[in-house]
């Protein structure tokens, strides 16, 4: 299916479109397969539409102050000001004691935190390599079951500008509990940014994640934001996950949800 339209703004479904292609243009080195797996995903999602509340699993839950917000769903990949440091400042007084830090800002993630570089964790890589890497069995491993009412777990499996995936490999469980930051700065207007987490425990292996929602400490701008982050969780038999999801920010819209696969056990 193609939608015609050039506005990336969140104000009709037909944004979703342009706002992919946009996305095909920053991002050149997305494969054939991703480009094709991303485009079922919005075609599905425009075919569908924005649900109303005269859909049964939107009835209490009305999408329209989102809808004439008009958020960019094609903000490009930022060019962070901040240092590590800076950020590590910013998240301090929310960072849990002894907990691994792991941060997005604006939807890009950080990679060079110090004393937590995504380098240094063999456990973790950025999901833009896992889709330069991963053939067409594994993605498929990560599909998760989807309806006409999850608009925005489409959205973000179409329109995902950054991600992570942790890979807990068999019969560990002596990592460091995961806190995830996602942090709205603002400075770049009101934008959606839309991420995947990706987290498989394999057999006899534990880990605890909290994903944190906060608004960057240091901002004083006036824009609302908007975050969209679809976390898929598979585990193994005998292995277990710890999940949190904690949403602590003012005049943000938070959409997105949490997938879970469970092996025997």
């Amino acid at each position: 299916m193609s939608v015609a339209s050039s506005s990336t703004k969140f104000s009709s479904i037909e944004c979703l479109a342009a706002a992919l292609a946009s996305l095909e243009m920053v991002a050149p080195s997305m494969g054939r397969q991703a480009k094709e797996r991303r485009r079922r995903f919005i075609d599905d999602a425009i075919l569908h539409g924005i649900p109303s509340t005269r859909h049964e699993d939107w009835k209490f839950t009305s999408l329209r102050p989102l809808v004439e917000r008009g958020f960019d769903l094609a903000a490009p990949r930022a060019t962070f000001s901040l240092s590590g440091q800076e950020v590590l400042s910013a998240i301090k007084e929310s960072l849990i004691s002894n907990a691994l830090p792991i941060v997005f800002v604006d939807g890009q993630l950080i990679t060079n935190l110090p004393g937590a570089s995504l380098a240094e964790m063999k456990f973790a890589k950025e999901f833009s390599q896992a889709e330069k890497t991963e053939d067409a069995q594994w993605w498929d491993r990560w599909l998760p079951n989807l309806d006409s009412a999850k608009i925005f777990w489409k959205i973000c499996l179409g329109l995902s500008n950054d991600g992570l995936v942790i890979s807990i490999p068999k019969n560990q469980s002596d990592l460091r509990l995961l806190h995830i930051f996602h942090l709205s700065s603002g400075q770049y207007g009101e934008t959606a940014a839309n991420n995947r987490i990706l987290i498989d425990v394999d057999e006899g292996s534990s880990v605890r994640v909290v994903e944190e929602f906060l608004p960057l400490s240091t901002s004083e701008s006036p824009h609302a934001s908007w975050t969209n982050v679809l976390t898929q969780i598979r585990l193994a038999t005998a292995s277990h996950c710890g999940y949190y999801r904690v949403v602590n920010a003012p005049r943000a819209f938070h959409t997105g949800g949490v997938s879970v696969h469970l092996d025997q056990g």
